[in-house]
C-alpha cells in the first residue's frame, strides 16, 4: 500500500472513531434520568458501568469524581467520654430533737436571814383511829426563800407528811414514808404563810422529828394539835423545840390547852446543851404566855409540857402554841 492509501485509511478510521464517540455521547446525554441511589462521595475515582441502549451495547466506563476533595471531608466525631452517673448518698435520718425543758425561773437572793428550827420526838396519831388528829406546823416566810420540811427519826412504820401554802390544797405536796424532805421555792417579795401536816400512816403509834428551814425577819412557828398527856406518856406530852437565836432578845411561847378539865398545870423550860437556864412552872390554866432572854449565836432547847401524870383521860388533851425568837 502506498503512503497515500495509508493516510486515507487512517483518516477514515479516525473519522469513524470520532463519529462513534460522538454518537455514544449523544445517546448518553439524550437518555432520561434513572432514579437510583445517591452516590456516596469517596476519596478516589470510581468506575460505574454504563448500560447502552440495548443489551448488546458494549459497556463503557464512566468516570465520576468525588464531590469534595478529601481535605474537605467533615472531621470524624470524637466520641464523647462516657459520663459516670453521680450516686447521691441517701442522707441518714436526723434524730428528732427533744424539746428543750422550760428553764425554771431563778430564785432571787433572799432578803431575810436563814432560819432552822427542829421539833424533836413528838408523837403522832394513827390515821385509822376515829379520834386521830394530824399535827400541823405553820411558819411565816419573808421574801424569796427556798423552804424545806425534813421528816426523820420515825420510830415505827410510815408517816404522811404534806407541805402546803396557807390552806390552798392545789399547792399541796405530800410523801408517805419513813423519812424524807419536801422543798419549795418562794418567789414572793412579801410575807407568806406555809403549813406542814403530819399523821401516822401505819398501824403502830409512831414518834418523829421535823426540821424546818426557811427565811424570815422575825421567825414565828405555830404548833397545833400536839398532845398534852403528862409525864406517863412523854412523846405525847407537849413539845420540844431546838432553835438558833441570831440576835439578843427573848424567846416567847404563848397559846392554849384544850381538854375536858379546862385548866392544867404546865412548865416552860429553856436549856443550852442540856443545862437549864430558865424553868418556869405555871397553871393550872387553859392558856399560857411565857418568855426567857436569849443571846445571839446560841442554840437553845425550848420545852413545854405537863409536869404531872395525866388524869384527864389522855387522848383528848391538845395544845396550840406559838413560838417566836430573835
Amino acid at each position: 500500500m502506498s503512503n497515500r492509501s495509508a493516510q486515507v485509511v487512517a483518516a477514515t478510521l479516525a473519522f469513524l472513531l470520532i463519529v462513534l464517540v460522538g454518537a455514544t455521547i449523544f445517546i448518553l446525554l439524550s437518555r432520561p434520568a434513572q432514579p437510583g441511589p445517591t452516590a456516596t462521595p469517596s476519596a478516589g475515582p470510581s468506575f460505574t458501568p454504563t448500560v447502552g441502549p440495548s443489551s448488546s451495547a458494549t459497556p463503557q466506563p464512566s468516570f465520576s469524581f468525588p464531590l469534595e476533595s478529601p481535605t474537605s471531608l467533615p472531621p470524624t466525631d470524637t466520641p464523647s467520654p462516657t459520663v459516670e452517673p453521680t450516686i447521691t448518698p441517701t442522707p441518714s435520718p436526723s434524730p428528732t430533737p427533744s424539746p428543750s425543758p422550760t428553764p425554771s425561773p431563778t430564785l432571787p437572793p433572799p432578803t431575810s436571814p436563814q432560819r432552822e428550827v427542829t421539833i424533836v420526838d413528838f408523837g403522832l396519831d394513827r390515821r385509822t383511829d376515829a379520834d386521830a388528829v394530824q399535827r400541823t406546823v405553820s411558819f411565816a416566810v419573808d421574801g424569796p426563800s427556798l423552804i424545806s420540811a425534813q421528816l426523820k427519826d420515825v420510830s415505827a412504820g410510815r408517816v404522811r407528811m404534806c407541805l402546803l401554802r396557807e390552806d390552798t390544797n392545789a399547792e399541796r405536796e405530800c410523801i408517805t414514808a419513813h423519812g424524807g424532805t419536801l422543798s419549795r421555792a418562794v418567789f414572793d417579795v412579801g410575807q407568806t404563810e406555809w403549813n406542814v401536816t403530819l399523821i401516822g400512816a401505819s398501824g403502830n403509834f409512831a414518834s418523829a422529828t421535823l426540821v424546818l428551814r426557811f427565811n424570815a425577819l422575825s421567825p414565828r412557828v405555830v404548833m397545833d394539835s400536839f398532845r398534852f398527856n403528862g409525864t406517863n406518856n412523854p412523846e405525847y406530852n407537849g413539845l420540844q423545840v431546838v432553835l438558833l437565836a441570831t440576835g439578843d432578845g427573848n424567846v416567847r411561847l404563848h397559846g392554849d390547852i384544850d381538854g375536858p378539865e379546862g385548866e392544867f398545870p404546865w412548865e416552860f423550860r429553856v436549856a443550852v446543851d442540856d443545862v437549864v437556864i430558865s424553868d418556869q412552872p405555871g397553871g393550872p390554866s387553859a392558856s399560857f404566855d411565857v418568855s426567857a432572854p436569849v443571846s445571839g449565836g446560841t442554840v437553845y432547847t425550848v420545852s413545854f409540857f405537863e409536869p404531872e401524870v395525866s388524869t384527864s383521860g389522855g387522848p383528848a388533851l391538845l395544845t396550840r402554841a406559838t413560838l417566836t425568837w430573835p
